[in-house]
């Protein structure tokens, strides 16, 4: 199989990933210095997942490294809050499979940007790795206490300690609020925030800063134009003139415009979306040999044919793509995805005059007559082009692609598996499959 093809998608594949992996936009914001002073400023934002360890600032024409040691606290107008704080925090797993078969006191304490989520008399802190999260609450901006969530396993059952119900039940005691409801509180960003936020109303409407967002607001609805490579394969052997034939690979462009809808509520990791492109495919495939072509009197003689054959097919397609989305893991940089949908692609050269596209073979020869015990004697040559397959007007496959997404972009690979290209003709099954590298960019959003 030719290089050129891999060679093409190592490169779109670096392209776009240095392009994804390039330093984040700087949006306008300030931070308060040890002193207490404001500085107006612009920070390289990248919508953290993840709480930062470090910021890069732009103050005037002076770029800076600050990390919770240097400041008190920044806000990247109009999106997170962020404070600095030395916070101790239990190491146990609040879930998932290898859970201690008893709770462990383990802590770590560490200097770290907390992210703001209520600001108030008593204000709320989230705290999130690669593992688990962790929320934090303080009041009247004392020190920062631990929301303390730990499981367990016992008799392969997980068993919870759940002290964080506890803290604010007595905290909603001292302000005069029913707790009856505490038992069933989740360890969600939501739920911590309404019971805060009930907390210091109750205090006497204590001012209080809503739940920050983790990046922009963004429209349920998004349009994105894409461009990307694909690796046609063609797995079929099929029946020649003279013998047996199979299509090397091949490399095409595709572009095209699509729209996606995220799902909302309890079903917000989803999406649909539903794409139109356009994409070409040929492939070629060559053989020479000899053939015994016709046995007229078997051990006396008999003709035998050398032979040059091609054959060719291309075409161009309309791509229509009906999928579904599902976010499952987020990081700093943006979140990973998989999707799963069914192609519907249409064939659009009609081909010859009757409407019909084939896969054609060019052929040359020359027959040759073996009479034994004598030399081989010349007997005609010729050339020729013969339709082998009828191709289809339409033809359906299932893709699974895995990608990455970085706020208006993303990276996507897709599997899409063999389609039938056959309608009749000598090859029963011809089909096409592709491997391939999209870039998405949204225009909407």
């Amino acid at each position: 199989m030719s290089t050129k093809p891999l060679t093409c998608l190592t490169i779109l594949l670096f392209l776009c990933v240095h392009s994804a992996y390039s330093n984040g936009r700087f949006y306008p914001g300030y931070y308060i210095d040890k002193n207490g002073d404001s500085v107006a400023c612009t920070i390289e934002y990248n919508y953290w997942y993840r709480n930062p360890g470090s910021i890069v600032v732009m103050v005037g024409n002076t770029k800076k490294t600050l990390g919770p040691a240097d400041i008190r606290r920044f806000r990247v107008t109009g999106y997170d809050e962020y404070q600095s704080a030395s916070v101790t925090y239990h190491l146990n797993p609040r879930g998932g499979q290898d859970l201690p078969l008893q709770y462990s006191d383990e802590t770590a304490t560490r200097d770290c940007f907390l992210r703001v989520m209520i600001r108030g008399t008593y204000s709320l802190f989230e705290l999130t790795f690669a593992d688990r999260g962790y929320f934090f609450i303080s009041e009247q901006g004392g020190p920062m206490r631990e929301l303390i969530l730990r499981a367990k396993t016992a008799d392969d059952v997980m068993v919870l300690d759940e002290q964080y119900k506890s803290v604010l039940s007595e905290m909603m005691t001292r302000e005069h609020i029913s707790d009856q409801d505490i038992v069933h509180l989740k360890y969600t960003p939501g739920k911590l925030a309404f019971v805060v936020n009930r907390l210091n109303q109750a205090h006497g409407g204590s001012q209080t800063v809503a739940i920050a967002p983790k990046g922009p607001k963004t429209k349920p609805l998004r349009m994105e134009i894409f461009a990307g490579g694909m690796l046609n394969t063609f797995p079929s052997t099929y029946e020649t003139v003279y013998g047996t034939g199979k299509m090397g690979s091949t490399f095409s462009p595709e572009f095209g415009l699509g729209l996606r809808y995220n799902l909302n509520r309890r079903f917000s990791a989803f999406s649909v979306g539903l794409s139109l492109g356009f994409s070409t495919f040929s492939a070629h495939s060559t053989q020479n040999g000899n053939a015994d072509t016709k046995v007229l009197s078997p051990g006396v003689w008999y003709d035998s044919t050398n032979y040059s054959e091609s054959q060719t097919v291309s075409n161009s397609m309309l791509m229509t793509n009906l999928y579904v989305m599902y976010t499952f893991t987020q990081w700093a940089k943006g979140n990973l995805y998989a999707r799963v949908g069914i192609d519907v692609n249409y064939l659009l050269n009609a081909g010859d005059s009757s409407g019909k596209a084939y896969l054609t073979s060019n052929y040359t020869q020359t027959s040759f007559v073996h009479y034994f015990g004598f030399a081989p004697t010349p007997d005609g040559s010729g050339q020729g082009s013969v339709p082998l397959i009828h191709l289809v007007s339409r033809a359906v496959c299932y893709n699974f692609s895995a990608g990455a997404a970085f706020d208006r972009q993303r990276i996507e690979l897709t599997y899409c598996t063999p389609m039938q290209l056959a309608r009749g003709g000598r090859g029963l099954s011809f089909t096409m499959g592709s491997f391939g590298l999209t870039y998405y960019y949204s225009i909407l959003k």
